[in-house]
């Protein structure tokens, strides 16, 4: 299947998606009576006049639903950007949701996603969903699977439905790694003075969102956590994003799923703070503790396979493939290739070959996944 077909694909999908409609308080409904709207209209209309931000949020769902009056979606814009000018976060929401769909304004996604964003930043977990699908299919936004997979675990953490549903499709498009350390201090920002949001242990998995020169951001998928972990505490050869010198992944270089994934691990927190994993570059730290970091994931470049001479030169046949420590689908992924990249074959084991890369890493490919020739 090709890099296009899948995305098409992507796209299919992400129409049928969940994405939260209209929201609205809990005592206006479209089943109350007229008696029931207009009450609530006679007492709203007054505190929405004197800049009631609750109010003007309310009076815009009303004319939005027509409820208790006739239905003007000018009117509902108009109160709904009053409430959103002092950052009432389901008014910015439902202010998304008209520019989305056309509703009483014409589509405009880069204006939904305006929306949806101040929404998101303001705790909003169905903005936050809504933004990560837009991130996902590019609309309105460039298409970024990294900060949809960040957008949607936010509303997945917060028990957004829809996003519990649609992380899954995300992160399948993203490389993965392993924390090579224990007790690893996962920061809110790439910086050793940020919060500490986490803490993770050796081999716990994390999907790959940006990348910074000394720092990653990463996504623990079953907790819904996000947040930054120094590079060197991450398992050898993680595989560069496409465009990796920018903080920012592009979509396009996730579009396949990786042909030989394993399923992702429980991340185990550990609040042992005392004994956090300073986040300091190893080539700062004294030199005993920085080969103790690092022999947890150089271990396969160290072993000694059976002497081969063919040295075969081969590429990668499929959108990505894990490479890994040993000839086996349980054996950690120590860094990803990606279609068309050039290896050197240098060893065949029943239906694996132990490859060097061009940047001289050696570890295991499946032999499906490589093909003849440059």
């Amino acid at each position: 299947m090709t890099v296009r077909s899948v995305l098409g694909l992507v796209v299919v999908c992400f129409a049928s998606w969940c994405v939260p409609a209209l929201a609205a308080p809990a005592d206006i409904n479209a089943e109350m009576t007229p008696a029931e709207a207009q009450k609530i209209l006679t007492t709203t209309r007054p505190r929405a006049e004197k800049g009631d931000a609750s109010a003007q949020y309310n009076l815009g769902v009303l004319y939005d639903r027509g409820l208790g009056v006739e239905q003007d979606y000018d009117q509902a814009r108009k109160w709904y950007r009053k409430a959103a000018d002092q950052r009432y976060g389901r008014a910015e929401h439902n202010l998304g949701i008209m520019y989305e769909s056309g509703k009483g304004v014409a589509k405009n996604t880069t204006q939904a996603a305006h929306w949806f964003r101040r929404g998101a930043d303001d705790g909003q977990a169905a903005s936050q969903n809504n933004l990560g699908v837009l991130y996902m299919k590019g609309d309105g936004v460039p298409q970024n699977s990294g900060k949809a997979a960040f957008w949607t675990a936010r509303a997945a953490a917060a028990g957004n439905g829809a996003a519990i549903e649609n992380l899954p499709r995300i992160v399948d498009d993203l490389p993965q790694s392993h924390v090579n350390a224990k007790d690893v201090n996962v920061r809110d920002q790439p910086d050793s003075q940020a919060r500490v949001v986490r803490q993770a242990d050796s081999d716990a998995t994390v999907v790959i969102l940006a990348r910074e020169p000394e720092w990653t951001q990463v996504l623990f998928p079953k907790t819904y956590e996000t947040g930054w972990v120094a590079n060197f505490l991450l398992a050898d050869g993680l595989a560069p994003l496409a465009g990796a010198s920018d903080a920012e992944p592009k979509g396009s270089a996730g579009a396949n799923a990786s042909s030989d994934e394993p399923s992702p691990d429980e991340p185990e927190a550990n609040d042992k703070r005392a004994t956090a994993v300073d986040e300091t570059p190893a080539a700062t730290r004294p030199a005993s503790t920085a080969q103790d970091q690092q022999s947890v994931d150089t271990s396969a470049k160290k072993a000694k396979a059976a002497p081969d001479t063919s040295d075969k030169a081969m590429h990668v046949g499929v959108g990505s493939a894990n490479l890994r420590a040993k000839a086996s689908r349980s054996a950690r992924v120590i860094g990803q290739l990606h279609r068309d990249d050039v290896v050197t074959a240098l060893e065949r084991r029943n239906d694996w070959v132990r490859v060097r890369t061009q940047d001289g890493m050696l570890g295991w490919l499946a032999g499906y996944l490589l093909v003849d020739g440059q």
